[in-house]
C-alpha cells in the first residue's frame, strides 16, 4: 500500500499536465479561456511545477558530480532548449490574432499542439538547467549555500504568480518595472538571489587550463543564450501558453546568463594561475611513479644513477648530483650525477666540515638556495660551477642514519620553491629506504637479506608514523599503531593545516613488507594532496586517482581523512571503505560515523568518486572522535571470538576521560583483557582526538 501511494505522488504531477491538457482542448474549441480559467489554470501548473521538483533525484542523468561532465550536461540542455524555444518561434511568428489579448495556443489544432509540446518541454528542461546548476552552486558549498538557494527557487515562484496575476500586458512592460510596484519587488528579490548564488564557483579552481579554456568559451555561450531567451521569452508562444512558465523559464535564463558571465569573469582571472596549478598537480603524479620505481630492490650503481635521474624529474631541474658517505664516514664521495661533464665530476668539492653538504648532515634537514651568489655556504658551489643559479640540498636519512645529500639544481634563479623541496625531500626519504634495501642485498645471504628487509621496512614504517602530536589550542590527540608481524599496512598521521589539524588512518589489504611498502607511498601523496586541498573528500578523490594506477589488482587502500577546525567547532569527514569514527559527544552517547565511500583502488573509473560522501558536524569541549584499523573490532580471544563494535562502546559508554590519552588507555586495557594471551591476527590502530575548552 505504501509503494502504491508512493508511486501516485510521483505520478500526480504528469496526471495534472494531462489534466490540464484535456481542459486546454474545450477552450481549442471555444476560441480563448476566460481571465478566471486562465489564473485558476496558471495555479494547477505551478504546482504541478512544485511536484516535478522532487522527481529530479529519481534521475540518475541528474546525479552527476563530476564537475566536468555536469557543464557538458548544462551546455546540453540549454542548447536543447534554446533550439526548441527558437524552432517552435519560428511556426508561431507567422500567427495573426484577431484581437490582442487573444493566446495564439487556440489558432488552431497544429498550433495547440506545438504549442502544448512544446511548452513543457522548454519548462522541463529548464527545471533540468536549475538542477543541474545546483550541483555547480553546491561545491564545496557553505551552510548558508542551501538557505540561499532555497530562497532563490522561491522567489522564482513568487514572481511567476505575480506575473500570471497581472496578466500579458504587465508581463510583456519593456521592464518590471513598468508593470507596477508588485511586480518591481518580485523581479528584483530574484535579481538579488540570483547575483549571491552567482558567486558560488568554487568548481573553477579544480578546472586544468585546457578545461578552463574549453568552458570559459562555452560560458561566453551561455551567456549568451540565457539573455536571448530572458529578452524575447515573454513575447514567444510559451507566454501564449502559461506566463507563469513564461516567468519561470525567464528566471531561470536571467540565472544562467548572470552565472555564466560571472564564471566567465573568474575563468579569466584564473587562467595564470592554471598553469601553476597543472604543474604542482603533475609533479605529485611524477612524485608517485619515481617512488614506486625504486621502491623494488636494484644494484646499488644502478639504483644511484635512477635517483638522480628521478630526482631530475621531480624538480624538473638542468643539473642533479648524489654525495654519499664514503666507507670511512669521514667525508663524501660522488655517486652518480646528470648533465655534469668529466671535468665537473672531478673537481665536485664535496666534504663535511662546511658549505650546503656539511649544514644539510649537521642539521638533518632539506636546504633551498633560489640565488647562490648571496649565500656563503654555497661558495664552493660558486667556484665550481659557474652557471649554476638555484640550487636543492636533501639528506638521504633511514633508520635515524644519514647516507648522503641529493643534489638539484637550475640555471636560472628563484626558481625553486617550498613546493619543490617537499617533493625533493619525499622522494629522498623515499630512496632513502630503497638504497639501504640495495645495500643490505649486496652485504647479506638471501636469507639474512629477507630478515634484514623487515627491519628496515619497521623501522621505515615508523617514521611514518607521527613522533610528536601536533599542539593546537582546542585539540589534544593521542594515537598508538602496533603491527601484528615484523611491518604491517596500518599508517595514521596527524598534521597541521595553518590553524586546524587534519587526521588520516588507513590500512592496506594484506600484511607484511608489501602492505608497509605501500603505505610509505601513501603517506608521500596524502601529504602532498593535503596542502592542496581542504576537503577530505577532494584529497581523498585525487588520491585514488594517483594510487589506483600502481596498485595490484587484488589490493586495494581503507583511508579515513578528517579536518577539525577548532575556531569554527567543525569536523568534516570523508571515508574511503575504512571502519566508522566512533564520536563520544560530551553530551549524549556514542554514536558510530559512517559515509559512504568504497577502498581506494577498488575502483578506477568514475564510481568512487559519486559513492565518497563527506560529512560535517559541529563538536563541542568535551567532545571524543576515536579512529581505528579493523584490527581493533576484530581482535580475537583463544575461543576466537571478535573484540566487535559493541565492546568497543561498552568500552567508552558512561565514563567521563579528561584527556585523549585516558581514552585510549581504557580502549587498550579492554583489548587486553579480551585477547588475552592470543597472538595478535592483524594489525592495530587507535587513533583519539578530544576537543578540549
Amino acid at each position: 500500500m505504501k509503494n502504491f501511494l508512493k508511486k501516485i505522488l510521483l505520478s500526480l504531477p504528469l496526471l495534472i499536465l494531462f489534466g490540464i491538457t484535456l481542459l486546454d482542448t474545450v477552450w481549442l474549441i471555444v476560441g480563448r479561456a476566460p481571465e478566471v480559467v486562465r489564473l485558476l489554470r496558471d495555479g494547477v501548473l505551478l504546482a504541478a511545477l512544485l511536484l516535478l521538483v522532487p522527481l529530479h533525484v529519481k534521475i540518475n542523468w541528474l546525479q552527476e558530480r563530476r564537475i566536468f561532465p555536469v557543464l557538458r550536461k548544462i551546455f546540453f540542455v540549454l542548447c536543447t532548449g534554446f533550439l526548441v524555444i527558437a524552432l517552435a518561434g519560428l511556426y508561431f511568428d507567422n500567427a495573426r490574432l484577431s484581437e490582442p489579448g487573444h493566446s495564439r495556443i487556440y489558432l488552431g489544432l497544429d498550433f495547440f499542439l506545438l504549442g502544448t509540446v512544446a511548452a513543457l518541454a522548454a519548462t522541463i528542461l529548464h527545471l533540468a538547467l536549475l538542477a543541474l546548476l545546483r550541483t555547480l552552486v553546491f561545491y564545496k558549498s557553505r551552510a548558508a549555500t542551501l538557505r540561499n538557494f532555497r530562497l532563490l527557487a522561491f522567489a522564482i515562484l513568487i514572481f511567476a504568480a505575480v506575473s500570471s496575476a497581472l496578466g500579458m500586458e504587465s508581463f510583456r512592460a519593456s521592464s518590471p518595472f513598468e508593470a507596477g510596484p508588485l511586480a518591481a519587488i518580485a523581479f528584483a528579490m530574484v535579481v538579488v538571489l540570483i547575483v549571491l548564488n552567482a558567486f558560488r564557483a568554487s568548481w573553477i579552481t579544480f578546472l586544468n587550463r585546457r578545461q578552463k579554456w574549453m568552458v570559459l568559451l562555452a560560458t561566453l555561450a551561455a551567456c549568451g543564450l540565457g539573455t536571448f531567451v530572458t529578452a524575447n521569452v515573454g513575447w514567444s508562444f510559451i507566454a501564449d501558453y502559461s506566463i507563469a512558465y513564461a516567468a519561470v523559464i525567464s528566471s531561470i535564463s536571467l540565472l544562467v546568463a548572470v552565472y555564466s558571465g560571472i564564471s566567465a569573469f573568474l575563468l579569466i582571472l584564473s587562467l595564470p594561475t592554471a598553469a601553476l596549478f597543472d604543474e604542482k598537480i603533475h609533479a605529485i603524479k611524477s612524485l608517485q611513479e619515481v617512488t614506486q620505481s625504486i621502491s623494488h630492490f636494484m644494484e646499488k650503481d644502478r639504483l644511484m644513477d635512477s635517483i638522480t635521474q628521478r630526482a631530475v624529474q621531480v624538480t624538473k631541474s638542468d643539473f642533479a648530483w648524489l654525495e654519499l658517505l664514503n666507507e670511512k664516514k669521514d667525508g663524501l664521495c660522488l655517486g652518480s650525477s646528470v648533465h655534469l661533464n668529466e671535468k665537473e665530476k672531478e673537481k665536485l668539492p664535496p666534504g663535511l666540515n662546511g658549505g650546503i653538504s656539511g649544514w644539510v648532515m649537521q642539521n638533518r634537514k632539506g636546504l633551498l638556495i633560489n640565488d647562490i651568489k648571496d649565500d656563503g655556504r654555497a661558495e664552493h658551489l660558486r667556484e665550481w660551477k659557474k652557471n649554476l643559479g638555484a640550487v636543492l640540498a636533501v639528506p638521504l636519512i633511514s633508520r635515524e642514519q644519514i647516507f648522503g645529500v641529493l643534489y638539484s639544481a637550475k640555471r636560472d634563479y628563484f626558481s625553486y620553491d617550498q613546493f619543490d623541496q617537499d617533493m625533493l625531500q619525499s622522494f629522498a626519504d623515499q630512496a632513502a629506504i630503497a638504497f639501504e634495501n640495495a645495500h643490505l642485498l649486496n652485504e647479506s645471504l638471501e636469507k639474512e637479506r629477507l630478515a634484514q628487509e623487515l627491519r628496515v621496512a619497521q623501522e621505515a614504517q615508523k617514521k611514518l608514523l607521527p613522533k610528536n602530536m601536533p599542539a593546537l589550542p582546542g585539540i589534544e590527540v593521542s594515537g598508538v599503531s602496533v603491527a601484528a608481524y615484523e611491518v604491517g599496512g596500518d599508517y595514521f598521521d596527524v598534521f597541521e593545516r595553518g590553524d586546524k589539524l587534519a587526521v588520516v588512518v588507513g590500512d592496506v589489504s594484506g600484511k607484511g613488507a608489501a602492505a608497509a611498502f605501500y603505505m610509505a607511498e601513501v603517506k608521500g601523496v596524502i601529504e602532498a594532496l593535503g596542502k592542496i586541498y581542504e576537503s577530505p573528500r577532494e584529497v581523498l578523490v585525487h588520491a585514488n586517482q594517483i594510487l589506483g594506477r600502481s596498485l595490484e589488482k587484488n589490493v586495494f587502500i581503507s583511508l579515513i581523512y578528517a579536518v577539525f577546525d577548532p575556531r569554527a567547532q567543525r569536523m568534516s569527514l570523508s571515508r574511503a571503505g575504512h571502519a566508522p569514527l566512533l564520536w563520544c559527544p560530551h553530551r549524549g552517547d556514542p554514536t558510530f560515523l559512517q559515509p559512504r565511500g568504497m577502498g581506494i583502488g577498488m575502483d578506477r573509473s568514475a564510481l568512487f568518486e559519486l559513492t565518497l560522501e563527506e560529512i560535517s558536524l559541529g563538536m563541542s569541549p568535551g567532545d571524543y572522535f576515536i579512529f581505528y584499523t579493523d584490527g581493533v573490532v576484530e581482535a580475537r580471544d583463544n575461543r576466537n571470538l571478535e573484540f566487535e563494535e559493541k565492546a568497543l562502546l561498552q568500552a567508552v559508554k558512561q565514563k567521563k576521560f579528561d584527556k585523549a590519552e585516558l581514552v585510549q588507555e581504557e580502549i587498550l586495557k579492554s583489548l587486553r583483557a579480551h585477547v588475552g594471551a592470543s597472538r595478535a591476527h592483524d594489525d592495530l590502530t587507535l587513533v583519539v582526538v578530544g576537543i578540549k575548552p
